[in-house]
């Protein structure tokens, strides 16, 4: 019986302890102290079709000057590049281990960079990045008489937005022997290179503003004129390989003044990629030259 009752006893020592230690309140040094950081854990260096949201939501941590996740903070998150959008402006309260998960991200429409920033009212900011998806890209070249820098980036504007609507690959072209693109057998627009050679991937565009004929005012209709001048082939992969775009400068400052300059680059841009230009030769409109003309393709 002694060695039953000294049994116990011994027991009795080790276990309470234990018990006491898994009933104590946590000490005051297991709290955070206040936001010393933030930064993206989840969801960072996503990719997504133009205007989709990404796959994956993205999460911003708040932490301590320790590293321990802060609770109850409030983080606003906002689209800081790319012209994308979220479903939600309203801060996000951190949990219990710092983090907050951003509303939906739904990316832009142009191939551009696309950043979301993360902020908290300490002044602490982070930001990550996305990127559009596409195979398609469009190599854009000015020639002619040299651009504004605004007219320019209304240029390149245009282009990131049909490299992001065309998203499919086409195979280089090698140009091994010079040609030259200002000949009327090819592209024949005064201005172009009289020598191009080299491998196109997957479009070239050469844009350029000069003369054509004169301002609307004055009598001239044309505001601008484009088209495919090298084309793949055979049958059926005829996309364009180069093409040639060109503004009149009589008619630029209009177009500038009425809003409607950046829609008209991309709405000839598109005649080049072959929108309206290919469709006939391809056999995907009916009753061409009719007013009951209309696209039958996919």
């Amino acid at each position: 019986m002694g060695r039953t009752f000294s049994l116990g006893f011994w027991a009795q020592i080790v276990i309470a302890p234990v018990l006491l230690a898994a009933c104590s309140s946590p000490t005051e040094g297991s709290k955070a102290g206040p936001p010393a950081a933030i930064a993206f854990t989840t969801g960072t260096n996503q990719s997504a079709l133009a205007g989709n949201p990404v796959a994956v939501p993205v999460v911003a941590r708040v932490t301590d000057a320790s590293g321990r996740g802060v609770p109850d903070v409030g983080v606003t998150f906002a689209v800081a590049a790319g012209d994308g959008g979220l479903a939600s402006s309203v801060a996000v309260v951190t949990d219990q281990d710092g983090n907050a998960t951003a509303p939906q991200w739904t990316l832009g429409k142009s191939a551009v960079p696309q950043t979301l920033r993360a902020s908290i009212a300490e002044g602490l900011t982070a930001t990550t990045s996305a990127v559009i998806q596409s195979n398609y890209t469009v190599d854009l070249r000015f020639f002619g008489p040299e651009m504004m820098p605004t007219t320019s980036a209304m240029f390149t504007a245009a282009a990131a937005r049909i490299q992001a609507a065309v998203i499919g690959d086409l195979p280089d072209v090698l140009q091994s022997t010079p040609v030259d693109l200002s000949a009327d057998s090819t592209c024949g627009v005064a201005g172009l290179p009289t020598a191009f050679s080299g491998t196109i991937d997957d479009v070239i565009i050469y844009a350029s503003v000069g003369p054509i004929d004169g301002s609307g005012s004055s009598g001239g209709n044309i505001l601008a004129f484009s088209f495919p001048c090298f084309i793949r082939g055979p049958l059926p992969a005829r996309q364009t390989a180069i093409g040639v775009m060109k503004f009149d400068e009589a008619d630029l400052s209009a177009m500038i003044a009425q809003g409607n300059l950046t829609d008209v680059i991309q709405h000839e841009m598109l005649h080049v990629v072959g929108l309206g230009t290919l469709w006939n030769e391809l056999s995907l409109i009916q009753g061409a030259g009719t007013p009951q003309s209309r696209y039958s393709g996919t």
